[in-house]
C-alpha cells in the first residue's frame, strides 16, 4: 500500500487502530529521507523485529527521524500502528519518516542483497563500535522481552554486535540501544546531513555563568 509523500503513517493507518495487522500486507513507504549519508554509507537503517512496546518504536522512530534512517517494522507488531502512544513518542516526526513493514526478517534481507546487517544482542563478543559503517547499513534489534531468536543469532555468527554494560545490568531499553548504536554509526560516518546549531555556540561564556 502506496502512502502519499507527507502524509503521517499514524493519520493515513488510523483504521488500523481497531484491528490487527493483517500478516501478508505489502510494505509501506511514507515521506522518503533526506540525502543523509557520507560517501562512505549510501543510506541507514533501522530494524525493529516484532516490536511489543508502541512508546518505545515511537522513540526509535524519532531517533530514525533525526539521524536520517529508515525505519523497518517486522511483523508481528505488539500494538496497533493507530495507537496513541506510539503517535505520541514519535512526535510530530512520522511525516519526515521513511517506514516499512515486512512479514518477516528474510523478506527485507532477501531484498536488499549486498547490504550489511548488524544484529544487537546481549549474546554477542563484539562491541557495537566494531560494526563495519560502509555501503548500506542495517541496524536489527529485538524484541524488549526476549530479543532476537537463537536461530537469526546462530545463522548471522559473524554479524553480531552488543552494547558493553556492566554485568549487574541485564539490558538496555529498546529505544535507548537503538539511540547509542544509531548515533555512533552516525557520528563514525562523519555526521552527515546533520544541521549547525541553531543558537550562538557557547564560546566562554559558560565558565562565567558556572561562577
Amino acid at each position: 500500500m502506496q502512502v502519499p509523500p507527507g502524509a503521517a503513517i499514524l493519520g493515513v493507518l488510523a483504521l488500523e487502530e481497531k484491528r490487527a495487522i493483517r500478516p501478508g500486507i505489502p510494505a509501506l513507504t511514507v515521506r522518503p529521507a533526506d540525502d543523509r549519508v557520507s560517501p562512505s554509507v549510501r543510506s541507514l537503517h533501522v530494524v525493529l523485529f516484532q516490536p511489543e512496546i508502541p512508546q518505545n518504536a515511537g522513540n526509535v522512530a524519532r531517533s530514525a527521524a533525526a539521524a536520517g534512517a529508515k525505519l523497518h517494522l517486522i511483523e508481528p507488531l505488539g500494538f496497533f500502528l493507530g495507537d496513541r502512544h506510539l503517535r505520541r513518542a514519535g512526535l510530530e516526526y512520522w511525516d519526515r519518516l521513511d517506514v516499512s513493514l515486512h512479514r518477516n526478517l528474510d523478506e527485507l534481507m532477501a531484498a536488499n542483497p549486498g547490504a550489511l546487517f548488524a544484529f544487537l544482542t546481549k549474546k554477542a563478543v563484539r562491541p557495537y563500535i566494531e560494526i563495519e559503517v560502509s555501503g548500506d547499513v542495517f541496524l536489527v534489534f529485538g524484541r524488549e522481552s526476549t530479543g532476537l531468536p537463537d536461530e537469526i543469532l546462530e545463522a548471522n555468527r559473524d554479524r553480531c554486535y552488543r552494547i558493553p554494560t556492566r554485568p549487574d545490568v541485564r539490558s538496555l531499553n529498546l529505544a535507548a540501544a537503538a539511540a547509542v548504536v544509531l548515533f555512533d554509526v552516525l557520528r563514525r560516518a562523519g555526521f552527515p546531513g546533520t544541521s549547525e546549531p541553531k543558537d550562538r555556540p557557547l564560546t566562554g561564556t559558560l565558565a562565567s555563568v558556572r561562577g
